[in-house]
């Protein structure tokens, strides 16, 4: 059996999801979600509990960390702790957020957008070309949960080609009426030019 184990290490608080296709499961903590960051090795030790291992390079896993602004030391603790795994990616939680955002259609040219990810709020703003910036935020207007980063997992860019098709789609059909309707008022004018 193949794993997917999908890691938030945040600065307060850690959680895992295991993640076999469609089907997703919160891994326990003592009957928590979240673990405390300041337990790295009381987190790994839950997590070789769920998986029934002594160390999960003895199972076939792909192990995604997630960093939401985890000290370095647990960074480092669970890369050594993973290091044997067949499959391993850390990827900082600012990289990850504009493309979940703009694949749920959460954000749209000029807007800022306020998001929770577990222990820590952010700031997503895109600008009039939809350059998008991350910064760290005291509020959220919504949240953004483990699962939702399972996105990039088996990544389809399907969803944002149609988007990206269905503009272009329309744009010219836009820039056909209004050709026609520029056609239209030439007409109207010439009939009020006749009648005058």
């Amino acid at each position: 059996m193949t794993y997917e184990l999908l890691i938030y290490a945040g600065s307060q608080v850690l959680s895992a999801l295991n993640v076999d296709g469609d089907n997703m499961q919160c891994i326990s903590m003592s009957g928590n979600t979240e673990h405390p960051a300041d337990d790295v090795s009381g987190f790994y030790e839950h997590l070789l509990d769920y998986y029934n291992v002594d160390d999960l390079s003895e199972i076939k896993a792909g192990v995604r960390i997630i960093n939401g602004g985890a000290v370095k030391k647990n960074i480092e603790f669970l890369f050594k702790k993973f290091g044997k795994v067949d499959d391993l990616s850390i990827w900082r939680v600012e990289e990850l957020i504009p493309v979940m955002l703009i694949n749920k259609n959460m954000i749209d040219k000029d807007q800022i957008v306020y998001v929770r990810v577990s222990d820590r709020c952010y700031a997503i703003e895109a600008d009039k070309d939809f350059n998008v910036s991350v910064s760290v935020s005291d509020n959220a207007d919504s949240e953004l949960t483990l699962g939702d980063f399972t996105l990039f997992n088996n990544f389809n860019g399907a969803d944002l080609k149609q988007d990206t098709e269905l503009i272009d789609k329309m744009t010219m059909k836009i820039s056909l009426l209004e050709s026609e309707n520029e056609k239209n008022l030439n007409v109207i004018k010439e009939l009020q030019n006749r009648i005058a």
